[in-house]
């Protein structure tokens, strides 16, 4: 199966921006999250679905049994901690495949000190620009756009075009993309992060287990997650077997400080007040939190 077309928006980032507009107006406090962009980025028609109680139990409910709506809250919410406390050294944010991603407009005065770029294809990434000007929104002055196609196109071109600097600390976010990705182009990317990112620089990413790939039904949701993906017109293309981490990070320079594995989201946010995982997180990927050494 071919990978999304440059020309055309990805699915699974308009999937994304939907689960977050869901999750903006669920009632739930273990669900809900601070996405108030999200509902204003989806088209009119879906609306009343992420508002409408009913609806979003419907929606909800097909979800059940793969663990994603879960995930994708206890990710969202990870990495706005991240950005709503943002070190005053951190000069760059580079957003890669940011999707529709809000946080350079949620977090811009967390954001103020730092040049923040986006980065994604340019149906996507137009797309997004549109919904913007069309709901009003203001664009901070420190924000850049620019796209590419990360299998055709070289980063460090794109990087130097843009005026992004080497050697200063930044933050690097890959959300839900490098799985979607080559592993030559996994390793392009990592290298020119690996050459531009100064001391105390922070990468983050989530990654799926090399398992996946070979479809052995391991965790929790895999095959649910899986079907969803193909039939969205997407196909997983890059995993890393467990444990071997960090002798991937060590590669580019960087060592991990933080896994959010399956098993730590469950007790950080579906865990009563006895000790109880009252529901279940997808087991297929691992949110990583990197620093430069």
């Amino acid at each position: 199966m071919n990978k999304t077309p440059v020309n055309k928006v990805s699915k699974v980032a308009r999937v994304t921006r939907f689960t977050r507009a869901l999750s903006y107006f669920d009632k739930d406090p273990v669900y809900k999250t601070d996405d108030y962009i999200a509902p204003r980025l989806i088209p009119a028609r879906y609306k009343f679905v992420v508002r409408n109680p009913l609806t979003r139990f419907i929606y909800r409910k097909r979800l059940e049994g793969s663990g994603v709506y879960e995930y994708v809250t206890a990710r969202t919410r990870i990495i706005d901690d991240i950005f709503r406390n943002l070190s005053t050294d951190i000069q760059q944010v580079l957003i890669l495949g940011a999707g529709f991603d809000s946080r350079a407009v949620r977090f811009q005065d967390s954001l103020r000190h730092a040049a923040v770029f986006e980065l994604d294809s340019p149906a996507t990434q137009q797309n997004k620009i549109k919904r913007y000007r069309q709901m009003h929104i203001d664009l901070p002055s420190n924000l850049k756009f620019f796209s590419i196609d990360f299998h055709r196109e070289g980063l460090p071109q794109s990087l130097d075009a843009v005026g992004f600097k080497k050697n200063v600390p930044g933050l690097y976010l890959l959300e839900g993309l490098i799985f979607y990705l080559d592993p030559a182009a996994v390793d392009s990317i990592f290298n020119c992060i690996s050459e531009y990112s100064g001391k105390g620089s922070t990468v983050v990413f989530d990654c799926l287990f090399a398992s996946v790939l070979r479809r052995e039904n391991l965790c929790y949701g895999e095959k649910r997650c899986y079907e969803f993906v193909v039939a969205e017109g997407e196909v997983y293309r890059f995993g890393i077997e467990k444990g071997e981490m960090p002798d991937f990070l060590s590669k580019y320079g960087f060592r991990p400080v933080e896994e959010y594995d399956a098993a730590r989201l469950e007790q950080l946010y579906f865990t009563d007040a006895n000790g109880d995982t009252f529901t279940r997180v997808n087991g297929m990927h691992t949110l990583f939190i990197a620093e430069k050494t």
